[in-house]
This record gives C-alpha cells, sequence and structure tokens, in this order.
C-alpha cells in the first residue's frame, strides 16, 4: 500500500514538472521559430516529451522492480521477477522508439529537439528536487 501512495506521489511531482516543461517547450518554439518550421518543431517536442515521459516511467518500474526482486523471500521472487523481465525488454524499446525518432524526423529544428530531449534532464531533476523540498517540509 505504501508504495502505491508514493507512487501517486511521484506522479504528482514529476508528471506536474513534466506538462510545465511541455508547456514551456512549445512556448519556446511559438516565439523563436519561424513560421514555416514552427509546427514540425512543436510536434517533434510534443513526440520527444511523450517518449521521455514514457522512458522514465519505464525506468522507474525497472529500478524498483529489481530493488523488490532483491528485498523479497525466495518463494516470492517469482512474481518481482516477471516484472522485471516485462519491464526490462520495454526499456530496450523505449530506446529503440527513440533512435528511430532520432533517424527519421529530419524536419525538426534543433531547438525542437533540445526541448523535447531535455525533458529527460529537466524532469527528473526539478520533479526531484521539488519532491525532496515537499518532502521535507512534510517531516
Amino acid at each position: 500500500m505504501k508504495t502505491n501512495h508514493t507512487l501517486q506521489k511521484q506522479i504528482k511531482y514529476f508528471g506536474g514538472v513534466g506538462l510545465i516543461w511541455l508547456i514551456l517547450s512549445l512556448a519556446l518554439i511559438q516565439f523563436l521559430e519561424d513560421s514555416p518550421s514552427r509546427s514540425s518543431s512543436q510536434r517533434g517536442v510534443f513526440i520527444f516529451w511523450s517518449l521521455s515521459i514514457l522512458d522514465l516511467f519505464v525506468l522507474r518500474m525497472v529500478f524498483f522492480s529489481a530493488l523488490e526482486e532483491r528485498r523479497t523471500q525466495s518463494r516470492n521472487r517469482g512474481q518481482k521477477s516477471v516484472q522485471l523481465w516485462i519491464w526490462g525488454p520495454l526499456k530496450l524499446i523505449c530506446m529503440g522508439l527513440f533512435i528511430g525518432v532520432l533517424l527519421e524526423g529530419q524536419k525538426i529544428t534543433l531547438l525542437g529537439y533540445l526541448t523535447g530531449i531535455g525533458t529527460l534532464w529537466i524532469v527528473p531533476l526539478a520533479g526531484g528536487f521539488l519532491w525532496h523540498l515537499r518532502e521535507r517540509k512534510g517531516k
């Protein structure tokens, strides 16, 4: 039950930061890109943002499944191993999707790439900082 509550808190903090970053990225492209490349850059930001959020969630599940598998008793380890065998390949699929989009996204501008892939850096950093501040206040 505690892990479900922790997951809800993480989704609140990291998801909130992710949505704010998406809005800021789209606004940045709206103001800095010229008109012909604006829509393809915004589409690229949304694609990279979506892939990044999915990748971060899958990465979280891989780590927590691995930690839970190490902590459980030997008789309950099978269920946790199955979870790890499911989340691990999904992480590889996310990496493959990133590579595919990077190779096929010729119309996306550099600003679109940077703000879209910047999600992988901004969301964990800002979300973790916000979570740390809120949890520290609660204690």
